[in-house]
Formats: structure tokens, C-alpha cells, sequence
């Protein structure tokens, strides 16, 4: 009787080779993958540094609300993303992304793959007090703290300070600091046989003096002239 004989057999499962490249060591796109190789794969898009990682940022402003000054020192807050591509090192082809750090395709949509690297909040602030300087309350008591994601735009926050007011000083008129010229009273009455003889007030005592003396002239003119009449009559 013959023996039947079984066969057995294997399947071997051939998988390429890949790469995890994150910001930490982004390559050129276009680039040899083996330098030893110029003619085979190169590195896709999507593996520089820029495509990699991403920056968002909150800037702070404390300025006088009147003239744009900044008046206290700026705050700058940042929130870091990163991503991890996964290259297949035979074929060159992007084949998704790790989120997990254990080197496998997590996801192949790129938007999902961001991570945080250094928490994910614009953390709460509060304005500072410059009521020394001289100004009052601000716009803004505080900048609230803010969930930062992937797809968040970078934001400039200003808060003002309204302009301190400048104190008057001792004669001055007004707010403007100017100080105020005092009037002079230059009305001067003059008593002529009855007829007084008013000047308009002027801030020019020059003139005001030399309208008096005129005055005065008028006035002994006119006197001498009565004298003069009375004179002439006593000879008829």
C-alpha cells in the first residue's frame, strides 16, 4: 500500500520597509530616498519641515489708547503642532500618518494627524495695573484662555489704556497749559468843565497813556483858550 505524502504549504507575507519622518528629521522632497541610488525612489511631498509642523500664536499688546504707545511690555504665547509622515522606503509613496509614536499608519488624512506638542491652551492673562503711570482701568481686565487647535489662526490681542490727564498748574486757564495773560483794566475817566472823557479798555498800556495825555492836552488847551476870552473881555 503506498503512502500518500502531504504537502505543506507556506505563505510568506512581504511587506516594504518604512520610515516615520517627523520635524525632527524632515527630508527634501525630490531627493534620493538611498543615496547610494540616485535612480530610485525619492522622498514625496509632505515630508519638510514646513509640512510637518506648525506654529499658532497669540500676541498681546498693551498700548495707550490715545496715541498707540505701547505702554507695557508685549506677551507673546505660542501652541506647537507636529506630525509624524510614514514613507514606504521602496516605493517613495507617502502611505499616511502615526499619531501614536508606535512607527504604524494611524490615519491618512493629513488634517487629523496633528499633535500637540506642548499642550493645546493660550493660557489665561491678566492686564497689568498702571494705575502708577497714571492710567486708568484697561479695555480688558484679562485675556481669557483659549482652546487652540490645528486649524486655529494666529491672533493679535489689544488692550488699552486711556491717556493720563495732565494736571493744571498755577496760572494757567483751562486744560490746554497755557498759561492765561492777565487783562488789564486801561479805562480811564477824565473830568473836563463836566464832560467826562472815557478811553476803551486795550491791552496796549502804551497807547492807553498816550490817549491820556492827549486828553489832558485837549482839556488845558480848552482852558486856556476860556482864559484867554475872559482876558480879552476885561480890555473891552
Amino acid at each position: 500500500m503506498m503512502k500518500t505524502e502531504r504537502l505543506r504549504v507556506m505563505k510568506l507575507h512581504l511587506v516594504h520597509k518604512t520610515v516615520p519622518i517627523g520635524p525632527d528629521n524632515p527630508e527634501t522632497p525630490g531627493q534620493p530616498i538611498h543615496p547610494d541610488d540616485p535612480d530610485g525612489p525619492t522622498w514625496p511631498a509632505g515630508t519638510d519641515k514646513a509640512s510637518l509642523t506648525k506654529t499658532i500664536t497669540r500676541t498681546i499688546n498693551y498700548l495707550d489708547k490715545s496715541t498707540g504707545k505701547v505702554v507695557s511690555k508685549q506677551v507673546t504665547q505660542t501652541v506647537t503642532y507636529n506630525r509624524t509622515a510614514i514613507v514606504d522606503e521602496v516605493t517613495g509613496a507617502l502611505l499616511g500618518y502615526d499619531t501614536n509614536g508606535d512607527g504604524n499608519v494611524d490615519t491618512t488624512n493629513e488634517d487629523a494627524a496633528w499633535v500637540a506638542a506642548n499642550g493645546d491652551q493660550w493660557s489665561l492673562v491678566t492686564s497689568p495695573d498702571l494705575s502708577d503711570d497714571g492710567y486708568g482701568s484697561p479695555s480688558l481686565a484679562q485675556v481669557d484662555s483659549v482652546t487652540v487647535t490645528a486649524d486655529t489662526a494666529d491672533s493679535v490681542v489689544n488692550v488699552y489704556y486711556d491717556t493720563p490727564s495732565t494736571p493744571s498748574t498755577s496760572g494757567t486757564s483751562g486744560t490746554s497749559g497755557t498759561p492765561s495773560t492777565p487783562l488789564v483794566n486801561t479805562s480811564t475817566t477824565v473830568t473836563n468843565g463836566g464832560i467826562n472823557g472815557k478811553l476803551p479798555q486795550t491791552g496796549d498800556e502804551k497807547n492807553t497813556n498816550l490817549s491820556i495825555m492827549g486828553v489832558i492836552l485837549l482839556a488845558l488847551s480848552s482852558v486856556l483858550a476860556l482864559f484867554g476870552l475872559g482876558k480879552r473881555r476885561e480890555t473891552k
